[in-house]
């Protein structure tokens, strides 16, 4: 199981996405690919955030119809294990003076309590946690 970043979606949502990102996706099993659920909303944040026209419409149209097409029943919720594995690992890195995002600590607990990895252009952010990571960019 691999859950996409924020960044992998987004990469995808561009009219001409990374080819080494689309390669890559398409190398993999479409049932090994997920999103979570805070990665969905910082998706939905970002296209509610664009000014209302054609633009808004068509990115979260095209988001609307990857989850429904691409996704069903493969979005990992942040629950009560992810929850306990979150209050661990945003406490123990504060205690080291490494503060953690709460949207990347939220989504490192998710994969970690359901032991999925990451697909993530932005790896430095998941450094430390014991997460697998992987970043399509560089694959």
């Amino acid at each position: 199981m691999i859950v996409l970043d924020t960044n992998v979606v987004s990469e995808l949502m561009r009219p001409v996405p990374n080819p080494a990102v689309l390669a890559w996706v398409d190398a993999q099993s479409d049932r090994d690919l997920w999103l979570c659920s805070v990665v969905v909303s910082e998706l939905l944040y970002g296209l509610a955030r664009l000014p209302s026209g054609a633009r808004r419409l068509q990115l979260t149209q095209a988001f609307e119809a990857m989850l429904a097409e691409d996704f069903a029943g493969r979005v990992l919720a942040f629950d009560l294990p992810a929850a306990v594995v979150y209050a661990d690992l945003v406490a123990a890195r504060e205690q080291l003076g490494q503060p953690l995002a709460m949207a990347d600590a939220q989504i490192a607990a998710t994969c970690l309590a359901h032991g999925a990895r990451l697909a993530t252009r932005n790896t430095r952010h998941f450094e430390g946690l014991g997460l697998v990571w992987l970043n399509p960019w560089q694959a």
